[in-house]
């Protein structure tokens, strides 16, 4: 399928919802949907958690992250999204913009990854935030 404005073609292949953490907890964020869908009102990019992992696993070296963020900066002038206002409330409350706790450590477990220290994380975090 051929991109906006582009002579790039999206193959829609997946991959770049495969990598996206938040794909994995919210099954109706599709990455490569910002190629394709003009957006009214609230909009699947702005829950974008600005990891890049779509970009850096695209095999057709396609950038999610340029549309995402030239999405954001066309809707500068808007009110602050209930998303980002969520999300930021929830960094300042637990220091995680998604509730984090010990599942993760099994799904890294699964992955051959080191576990996280959740609670040093969040009581670093809380320092930093509050410069305690």
């Amino acid at each position: 399928m051929k991109l906006i404005d582009s002579d790039k073609e999206c193959k829609e292949c997946g991959e770049c919802v495969r990598v996206c953490p938040l794909s994995e907890v919210d099954s109706d964020f599709i990455v490569y949907k910002i190629f394709f869908e003009e957006q009214n009102g609230l909009n699947f990019w702005e829950r974008c958690c600005s990891c890049f992992l779509c970009e850096e696993n695209c095999p057709y070296n396609l950038s999610p992250r340029e549309e995402i963020f030239s999405k954001r900066r066309e809707s500068q002038d808007l009110e602050v999204p209930k998303t980002i206002d969520t999300y930021y409330k929830k960094i300042m409350e637990i220091g995680f913009a998604f509730n984090i706790n010990e599942d993760i450590n099994d799904i890294r477990s699964e992955l051959d990854l080191p576990k996280l220290a959740l609670r040093r994380i969040k009581k670093e975090i809380n320092q930093i935030i509050h410069k305690k």
